[in-house]
This record gives C-alpha cells, structure tokens and sequence, in this order.
C-alpha cells in the first residue's frame, strides 16, 4: 500500500516509521519545511522522536500536493487543533479514489 502520514510530529512520526515496518511505500509530510529538511538530511526527527532513525525506504516529503497525490491512504495525523486546517489543505490534492483516515491527538 502507498501511505502517507500527514503530521510530523511524534505520534505521525512513530506512525510512518510503523508503516514502513508492515511493508507498506511510506511518505512522511510536516508542515514545517525547515524540520522536514532537516529529518530528511538526519534520518531522524530528533526534535519529536530522537533516536530513531529513519529506514531507507521511509520517504519523507516536503510537498503537501504530492505526498497527497502519490497516496492510495492519506493519515492525518495533527493535533488536534490543526486538523481542520490540515483537511482544508488535503481536499484538493485527493485522488477519487484516495481513502482518507485521521489519527489526531
């Protein structure tokens, strides 16, 4: 399956690195584009989940259009204050087919 994690924080963080596990084309977006960078170059978010790295095939990507896009599963995983924007974000960029589940705190 193509999943990606919207939510880069420590519970979308621990989600995407989950998923990768089960086997499944992972993508991990933040909303940040300097932490994105940064866990990119790092393999790590070692600002929400220090000392797990990322596997290789844990793809993290900095544009909310093609994470969104490149997911047969999009799983919003905000706080829950920012879930509502998040969604207002995603809507556009959904396949038809897209299914989307959320996982806010």
């Amino acid at each position: 399956m193509r999943i990606s994690i919207l939510g880069a924080g420590s519970w979308g963080t621990a989600l995407a690195l989950q998923a990768v596990r089960c086997g499944n084309e992972t993508r991990l977006w933040g909303r940040d584009p300097q932490r994105v960078a940064a866990m990119a170059r790092e393999r790590e978010n070692a600002a929400y989940l220090p000392g797990f790295a990322f596997p290789d095939e844990l793809i993290v990507e900095p544009d909310l259009a093609a994470a969104v896009g490149a997911a047969e599963t999009v799983l919003l995983a905000p706080p829950s204050h920012g879930f509502p924007k998040l969604l207002e974000q995603v809507v556009p960029h959904l396949a038809t087919a897209s299914r989307v589940a959320w996982a806010t705190k």
